[in-house]
């Protein structure tokens, strides 16, 4: 979009994510394909074109993911690729991610001030490796710190996650939906015969024994965890402060059924990115940047509830807790206002 981007990074570099996937929705592809970034034909990418349901080792039904019936084909893949050609695009647009730098402090104009996209920045204090120190003032700063940033309280409720290879007849170009005596087990297929797993039961071999066809039967685990629900799924009481941007997708989009945070973030870094380029080149006022808080913490808590709908399924589970601690909400990190010199 014509606007210079800086974007650093804290770990000295790229993290080795395990053998793990996401599935990107429909709505995501269509963003991302629209700014020429292709996934389709990507290592062990596979499209999915139907959801079945199992219950007692018997299909319950089928519906196919196409747009005649309202749907649209989602799109699994290795998280690795998908980051490795997120990470080309920015190279092809001149933006490389600065590993190995940290933010370790900034301050922004006061608030009463009148909005003016040419006037004062948030300064900030860059950290590298090294230990030398990087003054830079920018016109806006956005906060992307992750889903494990935030932190709520569900009632100690939770979901496991695992890459498993399955031998057997469950179809490779399904999302299959298990449903067992302690819950259910979500497996969505990619590279091969292997499937990314998220259910309910922290007892991964149980719960495949338990939901599975009687075809299918565990070759391989290749990653297995148990994530915390609490963890993830929270919205923040304010996406935006002055110049200051912390996009909603990734601390209360964590939906444990598929796709960690993903889809939420992209969609919510794509929303926030237009405006600031079109306020940037004079294309729009500054209010334009107003709309963005509202729109994205509308999608922010659709993300929490399904969240919640998923890590609910562990109700009838062994592992469920009781709190009456209420939940806690993630909030912009506090800078001082008005602005004094950053040392």
């Amino acid at each position: 979009m014509g606007v210079l981007v800086r974007i650093v990074e804290r770990q000295p570099w790229p993290r080795a994510v395990p053998a793990t996937a996401v599935a990107l929705e429909p709505r995501t592809l269509t963003l991302l394909e629209q700014r020429a970034v292709a996934l389709r034909g990507l290592p062990g990418a596979r499209t999915v074109t139907a959801t079945a349901v199992y219950a007692g080792r018997t299909l319950l039904g089928r519906v196919r993911l196409t747009a005649g019936n309202g749907g649209a084909p989602f799109l699994v893949l290795p998280r690795v690729e998908l980051e490795r050609q997120l990470r080309t695009q920015l190279a092809e647009q001149g933006v490389r991610v600065e590993y190995g730098t940290e933010l370790v402090a900034g301050c922004q104009p006061a608030p009463d001030q009148p909005p003016d996209p040419d006037g004062p920045g948030v300064r900030t204090v860059l950290r590298r490796q090294d230990r030398t120190i990087e003054r830079v003032t920018v016109p806006y700063l956005v906060a992307a710190y992750g889903a494990a940033t935030s932190r709520a309280d569900l009632a100690g409720r939770g979901f496991m996650a695992a890459v498993v290879r399955l031998d057997g007849e469950l179809p490779d170009d399904e999302i299959s939906v298990l449903l067992g005596r302690n819950g259910l087990l979500t497996a969505y297929p990619f590279d091969g015969h292997r499937f990314w797993c998220v259910g309910s039961d922290p007892d991964l071999q149980q719960a495949l024994e338990g939901c599975s066809p009687a075809t299918v039967r565990t070759a391989e685990v290749a990653f297995s965890t148990w994530v915390p629900a609490g963890q993830h799924l929270c919205v923040p009481r304010q996406p935006r402060r002055g110049r200051l941007f912390a996009p909603c997708g990734y601390g209360s989009g964590y939906r444990a059924a598929c796709d960690q945070g993903v889809n939420a973030g992209i969609q919510d870094m794509i929303n926030l990115s237009w405006k600031l380029a079109m306020v940037r080149h004079g294309s729009a006022v500054s209010d334009v940047l107003g709309t963005y808080p509202a729109e994205r913490l509308a999608a922010a808590r659709a993300g929490l509830e399904e969240g919640r709908v998923g890590c609910g399924s562990a109700r009838n589970g062994p592992h469920r807790r009781t709190s009456s601690r209420p939940a806690r909400r993630a909030s912009l990190p506090r800078l001082p206002v008005p602005a004094p010199p950053c040392r």
